[in-house]
């Protein structure tokens, strides 16, 4: 078996104990589809709705509003491509920064009829609030953030966008729909919907310990579903429920959502420490030089190696035993890698291609990150004199 020092949590966290231990007893004794009659049937419904009951409190919000999905791109892909059912089309904002499971489904709404209109950011890889209120007029149909971005972990004034939202709402007398990517920031930072005027959100369960195979999908405004062929979900996401990794997903939600704020002081001291050891050492971070609560997540560090190219730093660095990554998981099989994240964080193209992403759990130790902050220093020294 491999052993990693493993610092590419943002792309996959490893499963609990506990969480392995609530998806095996849950599938060994609730084997039934939740949608029978039959008493087995029944409880495994049951136990698929105390898990929904659990989230919403969790989110301060009626289970009624949560629906399951298999991943949060998907739940992402709900709401967006609800939009193609539409008659009346108009504008999109969205950030420049989106996961790719937003961006391109945003994108592909222009072929309907839908005018896509990209959110730029400041020095700080924020949304500038001030232009985010020009943007807006009454054609605006959407608005699409991620919360906290995958690569760079910088965090997006969604509390401030949503209230802005609300406002111009109450003054112009239309409607716009807040969706939110929460991926990231689910059990990790502070996220709560329903104060945040926030309309329909993504989460999913393997960011925080759970298996894979499970996303929820926040939404309290009503959306026209995209699928057809079954009742599940009261019809938003037919096809038979993942009833084990449901219930794993919400048992470890609760968990590490009682222990955030531990968990976020724990990783704050591992980046910083991070950052600090290889201060002078021709490694430069992003949006890390002060760590700040509001505006970068303690649980993903952006560092630039140029000239060396984030592919061969990332190879050079499993070879030592670390497993780190060079941008999204999720565009790593893509023709070309998609640097776009990086590009709209004002890097060049030169830095984007040397820019390697190290994210945290609250599993890992001080040790760990010393060791390898000396692994970094050691082989970019290497890869530079090869060079």
């Amino acid at each position: 078996m491999i052993k990693y020092s493993y610092f590419d949590n943002a792309a996959t966290t490893r499963v609990s104990k506990q969480a392995l231990e609530d998806y095996t007893e849950t599938i060994n004794n609730f084997p039934y589809n939740p949608s029978s009659v039959y008493k087995g049937g029944m409880e495994s419904y049951k136990a698929i709705q105390e898990a929904r009951e659990k989230l919403g409190g969790m989110l301060s919000t009626s289970p009624a509003n949560l629906f399951f999905t298999s991943s949060g791109s998907e739940s992402n892909n709900l709401y967006i491509s609800s939009l193609l059912n539409k008659r009346s089309k108009g504008k999109i904002l969205i950030s420049a920064i989106e996961h790719p499971s937003a961006l391109f489904p945003a994108q592909r709404l222009r072929e309907f009829g839908y005018e896509v209109i990209t959110l730029n950011l400041d020095s700080n890889g924020q949304i500038c609030l001030k232009g985010f209120e020009n943007a807006l007029d009454r054609s605006v149909k959407a608005v699409i953030v991620m919360h906290v971005n995958n690569e760079v972990g910088t965090i997006q004034p969604v509390k401030e966008i949503g209230q802005i939202i609300r406002d111009f709402e109450k003054n112009n007398l239309c409607s716009i729909h807040f969706h939110v990517d929460a991926v990231q920031s689910f059990c990790k930072i502070d996220f709560q919907p329903e104060k945040w005027n926030i309309d329909s959100a993504s989460f999913s369960s393997h960011k925080l310990y759970a298996p894979r195979g499970v996303g929820l999908f926040y939404c309290k405004k009503s959306i026209q579903p995209i699928y057809l062929g079954g009742g599940q979900e009261r019809g938003y996401r037919p096809g038979t429920e993942n009833t084990a990794g449901i219930v794993a997903f919400a048992n470890e939600a609760e968990r590490q959502n009682r222990l955030l704020e531990q968990n976020f002081l724990h990783t704050m001291e591992l980046k910083n420490l991070l950052i600090s050891s290889l201060s002078g050492e021709g490694i430069f971070t992003f949006f890390n030089k002060k760590i700040h609560e509001t505006t970068q997540s303690p649980y993903i560090a952006s560092l630039n190696v140029k000239p060396i190219p984030a592919e061969v730093l990332t190879r050079v660095m499993d070879s030592a035993g670390f497993a780190i990554s060079s941008g999204s998981a999720c565009s790593a099989n893509s023709p070309q890698k998609i640097k776009y994240v990086l590009e709209a964080c004002k890097l060049s193209k030169e830095e984007a291609f040397s820019t390697v992403r190290i994210s945290f759990c609250p599993d890992n130790t001080q040790d760990e990150v010393v060791a390898l902050a000396e692994a970094l220093k050691n082989e970019v020294k290497i890869l530079k004199q090869i060079r």
